[in-house]
């Protein structure tokens, strides 16, 4: 149980950076909230469940928790860990609330890969953190300094390692698309997936994931006048859902039109429009 919790916990917190880094952020509050939570929620969870004996032996450590000092500690901790757990617990099941609700205002959503095994991550993770924080835990002031402090730099070096990770990746897909657009219509890539969007000849599931997707990606300016004209203001795709390989994908054209407009740093690559 606990080892599965860690786990989940590590990877929903990967899985929503990487999210955050090809989709955005939701302008919507309660959706900021939801992914503040997503990445706070699991943080806490792992500071608390990652809180045992096996994982604070380190040489010397077990000899000065014998000490008086080191049994005062935790007598302190253990007064102080009710409350952190009752916290963890508030906010996982908020969390659990949230996803619920976010799963409920998403449909019809468009189908994207990784979509029903995020939401199943988001629910089943807190599931599982709440019944492996449950046990309360006797550990010293200065281990539970070491675990968060590990954790911490932990996060950080895996975020500062996604953030590089889908830049590199994104930029790999880019110019596999400009190539293609290319192929049909040599050129200025903005001008060559503009073309490849027009070209009726082209399916409309690869005009969408090949010209749109990329154009947005770009951050193509020229694009913007093309994009609104196709645009029915349809920001969950609602009117395309199940025909992608007969319209346009509109959750694809909002996605494009919106990174365009925002300029996210993480995910453009205008430097490629050439």
């Amino acid at each position: 149980m606990k080892t599965a919790a860690i786990l989940c916990n590590i990877i929903l917190f990967l899985f929503t950076c990487f999210l955050l880094l090809t989709e955005g952020i939701s302008g919507d509050p309660v959706y900021i909230v939801l992914t503040v939570m997503l990445l706070l929620v699991p943080v806490l969870n792992l500071f608390l469940i990652s809180g045992s004996r096996k994982i604070l032996d380190f040489p010397g450590l077990k000899a000065k928790k014998k000490t008086a000092e080191g049994k005062t500690e935790i007598k302190n901790v253990q007064s102080a860990y009710p409350v952190m757990n009752v916290v963890a617990v508030i906010l996982n099941l908020a969390l659990l609330v949230l996803a619920f609700w976010a799963l409920a205002d998403q449909t019809p959503h468009p189908p994207e890969p990784g979509v029903f095994i995020y939401a199943f991550l988001v629910i089943l993770t807190p599931v599982l953190s709440l019944a492996a924080i449950m046990v309360n835990r006797n550990i010293t002031v200065k281990s539970m300094k070491r675990i968060f402090t590990i954790i911490l730099i932990g996060f950080i070096v895996l975020f500062c390692c996604f953030i590089l990770a889908v830049r590199i990746w994104i930029g790999r897909d880019i110019r596999e698309n400009i190539d293609i657009a290319r192929k049909q219509h040599p050129g200025v890539a903005e001008d060559a997936l503009i073309a490849y969007l027009y070209n009726e000849n082209n399916s409309a599931s690869d005009r969408s994931s090949i010209a749109i997707w990329t154009l947005g990606q770009i951050r193509s300016k020229k694009a913007l006048p093309v994009l609104y004209a196709l645009y029915k203001d349809d920001p969950k795709g609602e009117t395309c859902m199940g025909k992608h390989n007969t319209v346009l994908c509109q959750h694809t054209i909002y996605k494009a039109i919106d990174a365009i407009e925002h300029n996210y740093w993480w995910t453009a690559h205008p430097g490629l429009n050439k």
